[in-house]
């Protein structure tokens, strides 16, 4: 992604972030749930949960 210097602060910072989000209605059980999260310098982590509804 290439951010453009031009921009103001409040424009370049909502150009830079990006996130995806997903909503599921889930029944009792167990599941797992993965985050993952990648800076600005390349750099990822991946966490794995396990939890129980």
């Amino acid at each position: 992604m290439v951010i453009n210097p031009n921009l103001n602060p409040e424009e370049r910072e909502r150009q830079s972030l990006q996130k995806e989000e997903y909503y599921v209605t889930l029944t009792k059980g167990r599941y797992k749930v993965a985050v993952k999260v990648i800076d600005i310098f390349g750099n990822d982590t991946t966490k794995v949960i396990e939890m129980k509804l």
